[in-house]
């Protein structure tokens, strides 16, 4: 008799969005293609010559094995601040954390130009 063989996404603990709320993917196609697709982009925002990109990664970004999972991550490219990156929990902080990101960048150009 042949043994079936344990889906690989559940294996590895990969999650897609439903109505903004990780949900364990059945499939590692389930999950493959959640992530193809546009809706894991929170939000991108092009400052300059520098971008800030928040997405649902999918996984549990988090390197501690205590806290909330951290499905989602920020992070700048170009700049200064190239792949300073924040890690969160939820769409919202999600949401928060790019939203700081991009103040940050803004005030840093617009101090530059002060000076």
């Amino acid at each position: 008799m042949k043994r079936k063989q344990p889906d690989l996404g559940r294996l590895m603990n990969c999650y897609v969005l439903v109505n903004h709320k990780p949900k364990r993917a059945s499939s590692l196609k389930e999950w493959m293609d959640f992530l193809a697709s546009p809706d894991c982009i929170v939000a991108s925002t092009d400052i300059g010559r520098v971008n800030v990109t928040t997405a649902f990664m999918g996984i549990d970004l988090s390197s501690i094995s205590y806290g909330p999972p951290m499905y989602f991550k920020t992070e700048i490219s170009g700049g200064w601040h190239d792949r300073l990156g924040d890690y969160t929990a939820t769409r919202g902080g999600a949401a928060l954390a790019h939203e700081h990101r991009c103040d940050m960048l803004r005030e840093a150009g617009s101090l530059k130009k002060a000076a």
